[in-house]
């Protein structure tokens, strides 16, 4: 039977929330947590927090079931968050999943809560990660969900389950007779991580466990801390930021690594563009990264509502980057 990984638990006389959807994997979590607050002797109150998104008729009276159940836990406070929205389209999986962070994000806001629990396993970091394989990402997003996330300056997510599958998560609920909902969206196959869930099968076959992927994952986490770590040394020596405007010295740069000048303009885009909802397509910043630094082939160009010009400053070969008139 699994314990509760305590190595990036509970801070110190602060509530906390976390996300109840009544599934085994949250439930399993939310009773984790009751119970070493109530083993700790700890006054910290957790609020238990059920979207209902509305999707499916029944919805409702699910939440409802899970108030019920949550009830007999220590130490907690439920609540219901309703997602109101208009009509639905084919991406509306992804809506769900973003309109859910923000309402539980705006909650613990409006409470003073600065730690957000969610209950995702390694299951859930095998389908991340084949998922983004699947849609051509880099070494960043092959690194799937970190176990500690700012997902704002004032909100951390905390995801203490990575480790665990979700058979493991099944079985302490069955331990401690705990109930859990079954969300039949699960198993419907025009969503793509049903999809992938049915090759998992097939891919362990060839030794693609979900153990290995997650240990991949972990590695390359390790690899991204490290190119993010020469990147803003890079930073520190290339860049000048002058209001809306970005210098980049070129000279410099280019005593740097391919990779180190395509996460430089990934930065340079972000830092001028902070209202984009989506990242700057790739192909096109790995176009420009390989370009600038050739005098004769860049030509002045604009992508992403930005301005990209090479230009000769005190006797150096700088990018200048600006936005684009409104």
């Amino acid at each position: 039977m699994i314990a509760f990984p305590t190595h990036f638990f509970i801070p110190n006389n602060r509530n906390i929330a976390v996300g109840l959807s009544g599934g085994p994997d949250s439930m399993c979590l939310t009773h984790m947590l009751c119970e070493y607050i109530k083993q700790q002797d700890l006054p910290i109150t957790v609020h238990a927090l059920t979207v209902n998104h509305n999707l499916r008729e029944g919805s409702l009276s699910e939440a409802e079931q899970v108030k019920d159940w949550a009830a007999e836990y220590p130490h907690l406070e439920h609540h219901i968050i309703n997602w109101a929205h208009g009509a639905t389209d084919s991406r509306i999986m992804e809506a769900a999943r973003k309109a859910r962070y923000e309402l539980m994000s705006d909650f613990c806001t409006a409470h003073n809560i600065k730690d957000l629990y969610i209950a995702h396993h390694q299951d859930d970091q095998v389908e991340t990660f084949l998922f983004r394989l699947s849609k051509g990402s880099g070494l960043d997003g092959l690194c799937g969900m970190q176990p500690l996330y700012e997902y704002t300056d004032q909100l951390t997510i905390n995801r203490p389950l990575l480790d665990f599958p979700k058979e493991a998560l099944i079985d302490y609920c069955h331990h401690f007779d705990i109930p859990f909902i079954d969300d039949p969206s699960n198993k419907k196959t025009e969503y793509a991580r049903p999809r992938l869930r049915e090759s998992r099968a097939a891919l362990e076959k060839e030794g693609l466990s979900a153990k290995r992927i997650s240990t991949t994952a972990k590695r390359l986490l390790r690899a991204k801390d490290a190119l993010n770590w020469l990147c803003e040394k890079a930073i520190s020596e290339t860049f000048e930021v002058k209001r809306d405007i970005i210098e980049i010295n070129l000279d410099k740069l280019s005593e740097y690594p391919k990779e180190i000048h395509v996460r430089i303009l990934q930065y340079a885009i972000s830092f001028l563009t902070p209202e984009r909802e989506y990242s700057a397509r790739m192909e096109k910043i790995e176009s420009i990264a390989e370009d600038v630094l050739l005098e004769q082939s860049f030509r002045k160009q604009t992508f992403s509502k930005l301005i990209f010009e090479r230009l000769l400053i005190d006797k150096s070969f700088h990018l200048v980057i600006t936005k684009e008139n409104e």
